[in-house]
């Protein structure tokens, strides 16, 4: 659809919707007496159903689907904050306090995310 007017992308869509309208069927936890394995999407990932998933694949699939987006975003990678225990070369420690200097790195992080959330949100 990319390269195609919006109201014939729109017209071709809605003709597919019908399509699959046509040969639909609704999965019910009653099949296979009440055996059945699903997984179900609904809005496009908005809402993630799974039935009866077990083992290594099934759990793989619904991750996967649970994380897939469609639309583009951006993703920041970014190193924790300093630490009073970083600093005398201690490592792995857990609820550790931050030391000024990380303290400062996370409120200027949790700053730039929050204007970044506000301009994706007006533009």
């Amino acid at each position: 659809y990319k390269s195609m007017p919006q109201e014939q992308a729109l017209e071709d869509f809605k003709k597919r919707v019908f399509a699959y309208e046509q040969v639909y069927e609704t999965i019910e936890d009653s099949e296979d007496r009440s055996h059945i394995q699903y997984i179900k999407l609904y809005n496009v990932g908005q809402k993630v159903v799974t039935r009866n998933c077990k083992g290594y694949l099934p759990s793989q699939v619904a991750f996967y689907l649970q994380n897939i987006h469609i639309s583009p975003r951006k993703i920041w990678l970014t190193r924790h904050a300093q630490s009073i225990r970083q600093v005398i070369g201690e490592i792995r420690a857990e609820n550790e306090e931050l030391t000024e200097e990380g303290r400062q790195y996370s409120m200027t992080i949790a700053k730039f995310i929050r204007m970044e959330q506000e301009n994706i949100h007006i533009s």
